[in-house]
């Protein structure tokens, strides 16, 4: 998803504002990442898994952090973690009432 913006540039003196150039409508050039892949999950405690993830195939720059979502399925919301982007293969232990 491209953000789209509308621009335009003035001049200013100490006294007065010049007036606005005409706009113009750009559209960013940078998407979101493409999703990460689960390779691994393993339950290390009643309440501790193990995840493991490539980091997605498509980004800019950099990843610079995962949030991982999680819920036992008689709960209604989610929890969630925020993990830094260390390296190229993404593995945390996440610890919860699971």
């Amino acid at each position: 998803a491209f953000t789209e913006y509308k621009l335009w540039v003035k001049a200013f003196t100490w006294k007065n504002e010049g007036e606005s150039s005409a706009p113009i409508i750009v559209k960013t050039d940078v998407r979101g990442p493409s999703p990460p892949k689960i390779v691994n999950i393993s339950c290390l405690a009643e309440d501790a898994l193990f995840i493991q993830w490539q980091r997605p195939g498509r980004f800019y720059n950099s990843i610079d952090f995962y949030y991982v979502d999680y819920r036992s399925e008689e709960w209604l919301d989610f929890e969630e973690v925020a993990l830094p982007a260390r390296s190229p293969l993404g593995d945390e232990t996440v610890h919860g009432s699971f």
